[in-house]
């Protein structure tokens, strides 16, 4: 299950950058929108791998999104150690934009900054906890353009 994460309100980090008016003051614009986690499929925790066979960049891809329909197949075993027995479910983050991360690492992890899409408060230490325990990080545009 994936879930969206939300700063409560405009941090005043990016204020400057909503006074150039380009950017959507909503909950969907990336001023808002820090990110969301999704399942990632599994993952070796002995090797730190993912068990798709093009690696992490096939993580949410469909067979329309890629050229080898080979690059998206999951693996049964690590591809790296071989082995079945430290496989686990793993969970990828997008970020809307890497400032947010900035912005968290600058703040008191017992600040309450962040809600998700559930209305559920998030410390700032709970949230970089989430990014931290991805196992695959990175920007994704689609999500807000």
């Amino acid at each position: 299950m994936s879930t969206n994460y939300y700063w409560k309100e405009l941090m005043p980090e990016l204020r400057e950058i909503a006074e150039f008016k380009h950017c959507d003051l909503t909950y969907v614009g990336p001023l808002i929108h820090i990110g969301h986690s999704a399942y990632a499929g599994k993952y070796c925790s002995r090797c730190g791998t993912t068990l798709i066979t093009g690696g992490s960049r096939y993580l949410h891809c469909s067979y329309s999104d890629v050229r080898r329909e080979d690059d998206i197949v999951l693996l049964d075993a690590c591809p790296v150690c071989g082995k079945e027995d430290m496989i686990t479910n793993s969970y990828s983050f997008s970020i809307t934009i890497w400032k947010h991360l900035d912005i968290l690492k600058s703040r008191d992890p017992g600040e309450i900054l962040v809600v998700d899409e559930y209305n559920s408060f998030l410390t700032v230490g709970e949230m970089l906890d989430i990014i931290n325990g991805a196992q695959a990080i990175f920007q994704d545009p689609r999500i807000w353009s």
